[in-house]
């Protein structure tokens, strides 16, 4: 039961060496992601991958380029997608589609830098930074209470690359209503995922009343009978 993704702020004087994400959009490819590095090498190799579409900027897709001169390992292209045409579900998927990419190669550690998208309002940010780490989180959700390997490849740290104090405010705002909503997902997902004869009435009664319990009066629990 995985619930133990930390979502942290990245910094430069953090020395393990992690993918760094960052999104494009299927009708801007021509744009080099400016987020990752100034390096020509790294530019170059970016639009030939393009030309060969092994990026393509469509939602679900989550390709990679393995960096030459960076703190980074490798960069992460996320696509969401047409720019004019943004939904929430693309940012969703995008958070889905780039933790399973990560774990397929058993990355517990990833960086991500969202994208500064022109004219767009600060609840729109939230909003979609929201999105990104329900996918994410709800993708990296696991049930292996009865496996002997417990969350085999699960990711996890996830940071947030952010220099922009207001922006960094705004995202870390929907990054804890995201959270909020994941956990509460997975826990739910936890015990439907229990067996029968272990998650009887009286036990989901006690961690009813065990959540209400954490706020006080604010959430009042009864269990009838």
């Amino acid at each position: 039961m995985n619930n133990n993704l930390a979502i942290k702020e990245y910094n430069n004087h953090i020395k393990d060496s992690m993918p760094l994400a960052v999104f494009v959009f299927s009708d801007k490819l021509e744009q080099f992601p400016q987020e990752i590095s100034t390096d020509e090498g790294i530019e170059k190799i970016y639009h030939r991958v393009v030309q060969d579409k092994q990026i393509t900027g469509k939602p679900g897709e989550a390709p990679y380029i393995y960096a030459l001169d960076s703190n980074f390992s490798k960069f992460y292209f996320i696509g969401i997608g047409n720019s004019s045409e943004l939904e929430l579900e693309n940012f969703r998927v995008a958070g889905a589609a780039l933790c399973r990419r990560l774990r397929k190669f058993n990355i517990n550690k990833v960086t991500v830098k969202f994208p500064n998208i022109e004219h767009e309002l600060s609840n729109e940010l939230e909003n979609r930074v929201q999105a990104f780490i329900e996918g994410f989180m709800l993708r990296n959700y696991d049930f292996c209470k009865y496996r002997e390997k417990s969350h085999e490849g699960a990711v996890e740290e996830l940071y947030i690359f952010e220099d922009n104090q207001p922006r960094k405010e705004i995202i870390f705002r929907g990054i804890r209503v995201g959270e909020a909503l994941s956990k509460a997902t997975n826990f739910c997902r936890n015990i439907a995922n229990e067996p029968a004869n272990f998650m009887t009435p009286e036990i989901m009664a006690e961690k009813a009343t065990e959540i209400a319990e954490r706020f006080n009066d604010s959430l009042i629990c009864k269990v009838y009978n």
